[in-house]
């Protein structure tokens, strides 16, 4: 998937979304065999709720190296936190120019959550990470932050992990369909793990000279046997200028 091309795609799935809601190509990508599971020295068994975890590794060019991690959860019953935090950032008439547009709730009539857990850690030993070297996080298209992050690209849509960091997220999915469906956890609006400002660097995404690689991903049974999409990403090849990213390959 080229940057451009999911530049398209994002700005197409976010003027969908802001419409429900409120009314570069890099000459011969670098490949690599695909990605294996987390070794033994990883970060241990998956949770025993979670739907999947992604790892990588962020390398800046001044030797400083982080350790990056995003853990998503199988869909539950709303609570009242992160229903606050929905509200918070995700109700266009909170957004000024869109004032009197209608809430997320409207969109989400009978929602469950996805959340997610995204932390990054510099490590023992290596240079302090400098802000300027910005890591890019991906999650759901419609979804909440609390912690360590900043926005990028759009409001209430995945944005920068500071490193180190740990950030707090929730999305609503679909309750009758929260797989599949035209927001589910596996739908076209899910893409998930990390990127880095110099993974391309025809058309870098953000700024900085992190590149983002080692990429695994441990997937739950559940998630295996619930999506094909999610089961392909345990052979999903590592592309440079992708980063360590997964998603659906409609998307491509």
């Amino acid at each position: 998937m080229t940057r451009a091309r999911l530049r398209v795609a994002v700005a197409a799935l976010i003027a969908v979304v802001v419409a429900a809601v409120c009314g570069c190509t890099s000459s011969a990508p670098h490949r690599t065999p695909p990605i294996a599971s987390a070794s033994a020295s990883g970060p241990g068994l998956l949770p025993a709720t979670a739907l999947f975890r992604i790892t990588a590794t962020a390398r800046a060019q001044n030797g400083a190296v982080a350790d990056l991690v995003e853990t998503v959860f199988q869909p539950v019953v709303p609570t009242a936190v992160d229903t606050a935090l929905l509200d918070s950032q995700c109700n266009y008439p909170g957004v000024q120019s869109l004032e009197g547009q209608p809430s997320w709730e409207s969109v989400y009539p009978r929602p469950l959550f996805v959340v997610t857990t995204i932390t990054s850690a510099v490590r023992a030993g290596s240079p302090a990470w400098s802000p300027d070297d910005e890591v890019i996080f991906y999650f759901l298209g419609i979804a909440a932050y609390s912690g360590s992050f900043a926005g990028f690209e759009a409001y209430c849509a995945p944005g920068i992990v500071r490193v180190p960091g740990r950030i707090h997220g929730v999305a609503p999915v679909p309750g009758a369909d929260p797989v599949g469906g035209a927001s589910g956890w596996a739908s076209e609006i899910g893409s998930y793990g990390f990127d880095g400002g110099r993974n391309d660097p025809v058309a870098p995404v953000v700024g900085g000279t992190a590149i983002v690689s080692d990429c695994a991903i441990q997937l739950s049974a559940a998630a295996k046997a619930a999506s094909p999409v999610a089961a392909a990403w345990a052979t999903q090849p590592f592309v440079l200028v992708d980063g360590c990213r997964f998603s659906d390959p409609n998307l491509a």
